[in-house]
């Protein structure tokens, strides 16, 4: 990819990723009476920690989005499991899921002593996914499904 050698690890429908060293661009940006954390897990994401995830505001993260050319996330953190909700570059909308967004939000979250070195992280869709540090970089795991198989 742009962002390097992705490594991977699989097993039956388990697969493991580790990703590139994420990058702290700036951890204080206020935006809409929010706090705002911009880093970059392969590709850069705002992300704000919310007490509840219907604050979710579309028009506010398109906004963001187009500023500052990042995916935004919003993430709640409850009870060392963190739920997310992010509005994706090239979707431009609310996506199921986002595997470098989870990765932000899970980042944010040990930052600041949320959760532990691992922890369970669940998009919109509510596919559980497994965070983890591993040395200077993030690990995530989760059940794939094969769909399709092409020659390049």
């Amino acid at each position: 990819t742009q962002a390097g050698a992705i490594e991977c690890e699989v097993q039956n429908t388990i697969v493991q990723t580790q990703l590139t060293v994420p990058k702290i661009i700036d951890e204080h940006i206020v935006e809409a009476g929010l706090t705002w954390f911009l880093c970059d897990t392969g590709v850069p994401h705002l992300v704000t920690l919310v007490e509840n995830l219907n604050v979710y505001d579309k028009e506010l993260a398109r906004n963001l989005r187009v500023k500052y050319n990042a995916n935004v996330n919003f993430a709640k953190v409850s009870h060392g499991k963190i739920e997310v909700r992010t509005y994706e570059r090239g979707v431009e909308d609310e996506t199921l899921a986002c595997g470098t967004g989870m990765a932000a939000c899970f980042l944010r979250a040990n930052l600041l002593g949320l959760v532990g070195d691992t922890a369970l992280v669940y998009p919109k869709s509510q596919e559980e996914l497994t965070l983890s540090k591993y040395e200077k970089t993030l690990l995530f795991k989760g059940a794939v499904t094969h769909t399709f198989t092409t020659t390049l």
